[in-house]
């Protein structure tokens, strides 16, 4: 028997496992609530550009100094940073940020960018089991209109127990088309593998946002390199990564991404409920009636 604390498996063959007797068992069920929490919080600093105001107000020490500098500074698509000029040095004081870019800002602009609320885009999410639909549930609720792709539609019942309207796509080309964020929470498969490449990513709309907290391999990283240089989207929130554990250079340089380490669920009460969950499958598969409670192959 082999028991996974993990959700996710694809790095494990299930099938030659079992050929051979061994039974594979994962822990799901534990990682939807804080994974939403986790793209919630993408979302809003991906709207609102906080990672870069936080970068410009370490640099500079000042509010107003911020504000102004990475306002009125232009936009660099080929480095995914605000312009140099201003933002990338280091300015004295309100006064000499003023005398280079005249004028007072509220912070509604960065690098030349509208900074705007997440109410009233739409996101579409590929994959919508228990991580996509609370997904959806928290984008509901700050006024995000719901699109899915998963292949088939929920039924009436699963729609009813939403508590939010989701429109169903059948193709992924579609929802793409209407995705200003878009959201993957699917698996690893043949069929996902770089499901966002040159040709997908041009289906989006202009200036979109990509949030992947699915699996790393899922996007084709230089197609969306490529993708980000040339504006087609403004920005991007990666937990996972195509040659994780390794992420690759130019993601880091990057401002218009944000990184983290794969931690989107990773939570002391995930991490507790998953140990139950091991702990059971290996009580019933040695001593109960040898069936283990969350066997995958």
């Amino acid at each position: 028997m082999i028991v996974s604390c993990a959700v996710g498996y694809d790095h494990l063959n299930g099938t030659a496992l079992a050929e051979r007797g061994i039974t594979l068992c994962n822990a799901p069920g534990l990682a939807a609530a804080p994974v939403a929490d986790h793209v919630l919080l993408q979302t809003l600093s991906l709207f609102r550009y906080t990672p870069i105001f936080e970068h410009i107000l370490r640099r500079h020490g000042s509010t107003n100094t911020t504000r102004t500098a990475i306002s009125t500074s232009g936009w660099d698509s080929e480095t995914g940073r605000p312009l140099q000029h201003l933002c990338n040095q280091r300015l004295p004081d309100y006064d000499a940020a003023r005398d280079h870019a005249p004028g007072f800002s509220l912070g509604a602009y960065v690098g030349g960018r509208e900074v705007r609320q997440p109410r009233g885009h739409s996101v579409g999410i590929v994959g919508f089991g228990a991580i996509g639909r609370e997904i959806g549930a928290r984008l509901a609720s700050i006024g995000m209109k719901v699109h899915y792709y998963k292949r088939s539609p929920l039924t009436f019942e699963e729609t009813a127990a939403l508590g939010y309207e989701a429109t169903y796509h059948s193709s992924l080309d579609t929802a793409l088309q209407v995705s200003e964020l878009l959201v993957l929470a699917c698996p690893l498969t043949s069929d996902t593998l770089h499901m966002l490449n040159s040709r997908t990513f041009a289906l989006l709309p202009n200036g979109a946002k990509l949030i992947n907290i699915g699996r790393g391999k899922l996007i084709d990283t230089s197609a969306l390199l490529d993708a980000l240089r040339a504006g087609k989207v403004t920005g991007a929130a990666l937990d996972v990564f195509e040659s994780e554990p390794n992420v690759e250079p130019e993601l880091l340089q990057r401002w218009d991404v944000l990184l983290t380490p794969h931690i989107a669920s990773s939570t002391i009460e995930t991490l507790q409920g998953a140990e139950q969950i091991c702990v059971d499958n290996m009580v019933n598969g040695f001593y109960g009636d040898g069936l283990s409670v969350t066997r995958v192959n």
